[in-house]
């Protein structure tokens, strides 16, 4: 068998030979981009009531499941079909005419992601048939529909803004139907009261049950976004590649360290204590804020960045939660938003 496979086989030409290491490189980074599944998972059973942790866990679970089966059917044709329509692909359903498995696949790892922020903006208070429901039609749909504008050649924004790995087609989309979700729902049972003496509406902190559960979450999404923002470029067997994929890297590096530290900072300034939220969040914010050019900014921007990504979200959490009376048990929509 050995003897016959290696009579078979072939030297590969260089281009042939930088197909293969490029996307077996995309292809890695999308089994470690799954990972942020867990991640998000762990993240929001720490920040929700120990009744409602089965529930968080189901819905991330289905996510992933019914998701894989919406792009397979039609996700994947919206977002990349063949056509010259500006707006919308119109080819590939059920990935018929189609072999690009590698793109997929990481694709699809995107389309999940975008899905999955939802899930802790509506927690403790959405009907998980409800839930299925709406993870079909935004991995469906509306992300591969915004994918399509931004990154398919046809599309009508393709060339006209810069989206490395998904600020504006993952983050701003999912982080959009989060707080529409998260509005639409209504607040939790007690989470606003009126105040009789100032006769204005507050509102009241739900802690979460387990903040080991939600710090090992954070670790495992700060993780993913390595694999996330790299993997985005889809070219490392070049110099350019190489290059472009390292600096992506420590570009999300230094971006969470620098939102981190900036809004743990600010929390002991404010709150006289070391909150492992706000380290969290920061993290997370900084990360997200780099999504657009991690590919081009230099190191002290990504720091920069870093710092304003966690100073917009907790503006816009502070926002959504006191003025606008949304409940976001997670800031998700915050943290994606802003």
């Amino acid at each position: 068998m050995r003897d016959r496979l290696l009579q078979e086989a072939r030297v590969l030409d260089d281009a042939e030979l930088a197909y293969v290491i490029d996307y077996a490189f995309v292809l890695i980074c999308g089994f470690l981009c799954f990972l942020l599944q867990a991640g998000f998972s762990l993240l929001e059973v720490g920040g929700v009531r120990a009744k409602n942790a089965k529930n968080i866990m189901i819905k991330n679970i289905m996510d992933a499941c019914v998701s894989a089966l919406a792009y397979w059917a039609f996700g994947y044709a919206f977002a990349y079909g063949e056509g010259t329509n500006p707006f919308i692909g119109s080819s590939f359903f059920f990935l018929i005419g189609s072999e690009d498995y590698v793109n997929w696949f990481f694709q699809w790892v995107f389309a999940g992601t975008t899905a999955t922020i939802v899930s802790g903006a509506v927690a403790e208070r959405c009907r998980f048939r409800a839930y299925l429901i709406y993870s079909i039609v935004l991995s469906g749909f509306i992300y591969p529909v915004v994918c399509h504008w931004i990154w398919d050649s046809d599309g009508f924004l393709y060339g006209k803004v810069l989206d490395f790995s998904g600020s504006g087609a993952v983050h701003l989309v999912g982080g959009a139907a989060a707080m529409a979700g998260s509005y639409f729902l209504g607040p939790r049972i007690g989470k606003f009261v009126n105040n009789e003496e100032t006769g204005k509406v507050e509102p009241v902190e739900i802690p979460g049950h387990n903040a080991v559960l939600g710090a090992l979450g954070a670790l495992i999404l700060f993780f993913g976004f390595f694999p996330f923002n790299a993997g985005a470029g889809y070219h490392v067997a070049s110099y350019e590649g190489i290059t472009s994929t390292g600096r992506a890297v420590v570009v999300t590096l230094l971006a969470a360290g620098s939102g981190a530290v900036s809004l743990l900072l600010y929390g002991l300034w404010r709150f006289k204590c070391w909150d492992p939220a706000f380290a969290i969040n920061g993290l997370l914010g900084g990360m997200v804020a780099t999504c657009s050019g991690v590919n081009v900014y230099d190191s002290w921007i990504a720091v920069v960045i870093g710092i304003l990504g966690a100073g917009g979200f907790y503006l816009q959490a502070w926002l959504f939660e006191n003025k606008f009376h949304i409940d976001d048990p997670l800031n998700a929509s915050a943290l994606h938003m802003g």
